[in-house]
């Protein structure tokens, strides 16, 4: 128990962030969606871990999962970056 409160002070930080960064009409908005997509996909996690892990090991598994949605998202955010840059005005 006493190593959870650690764990999720970071909840803190990412709120007061992220409200800071919307405007404030869709404030309610982006943190209901928010809240929403995170525990949808951190939630169901386990069942996509599972039937993986049984077939190729759980350490390949976790380098999937976890390695390849950092490597996911930061692609994602490069292919963006570059489509931003290639819009005309």
């Amino acid at each position: 128990m006493l190593l959870d409160v650690p764990a999720e002070m970071w909840f803190g930080i990412l709120f007061a962030t992220l409200v800071e960064i919307v405007p404030l009409a869709v404030r309610s908005t982006t943190v209901g969606v928010f809240l929403f997509v995170m525990n949808n996909i951190g939630g169901n996690l386990p069942v996509f871990v599972d039937p993986v892990s049984k077939a190729i090991g759980y350490r390949e598994a976790m380098y999937i999962f976890y390695v390849g949605f950092q490597f996911a998202s930061k692609y994602t955010k490069i292919f963006r970056h570059r489509i931003s840059c290639n819009k005309v005005n």
